[in-house]
């Protein structure tokens, strides 16, 4: 989404739809950012820690599945705003949303059905890289990971009903903060980092 003097319009494919609530959205992209470490907890049980090697399977395995869940995202939201009115978004892309997010985005929804607008051309989704991996200190499967994502949408457009065209032309970085939980991974954050570009 899209904020313009007179409508806040939705941006197509996810890229401005991320934190419409002040217009900005998650965006940073360096490639060559260096991830932070995990530290193991100790505990007072017997079980052994993880091995170092077990640590790193798994981080690099919630990574790959946070990468795919962002990918099928920004998939879902390029499909379901190309319809008029953006219909199906509460049934396509809420089971997809956590958090503040989830509301920031039905606000945003709301809106665009409202208007009837549909978007026009297409967003790509340039890279999407883990840049910071968050383990949950409770072992109970609730890890982060942040994603900056690089998204073109140089060639796209929102439509109104009587064929007026409001431009959305934009390519920049977003950083995505993936939220793993009930056994799926989830955009829980979106920010658009205005300074940079990829």
């Amino acid at each position: 989404m899209r904020c313009t003097r007179s409508t806040c319009v939705v941006a197509v494919g996810v890229v401005a739809l991320v934190g419409m609530a002040g217009c900005t959205h998650g965006r940073s992209g360096a490639a060559g950012l260096e991830t932070s470490t995990t530290t193991t907890r100790v505990t007072a049980s017997s079980s052994p820690t993880p091995s170092v090697g077990a640590q790193d399977a798994a981080k690099a395995a919630n990574e790959a599945a946070a990468v795919d869940a962002y990918q099928h995202y920004f998939d879902v939201t390029q499909e379901v705003e190309q319809q008029p009115g953006m219909t199906g978004w509460e049934d396509e892309i809420l089971p997809l949303v956590s958090g503040d997010y989830r509301q920031d985005l039905t606000n945003l929804y709301t809106q665009a059905q409202a208007q009837e607008l549909r978007a026009t051309g297409p967003s790509v989704l340039v890279s999407s890289n883990p840049v910071d991996y968050i383990s949950d200190p409770t072992g109970a499967g609730h890890e982060q990971v942040v994603l900056d994502v690089c998204i073109d949408a140089t060639g796209s457009n929102f439509v109104f009903p009587d064929g007026t065209l409001e431009s959305t032309s934009f390519r920049g970085v977003d950083t995505v903060t993936m939220q793993h939980q009930s056994g799926q991974w989830m955009v829980d954050k979106s920010e658009t980092k205005e300074s940079e570009t990829c």
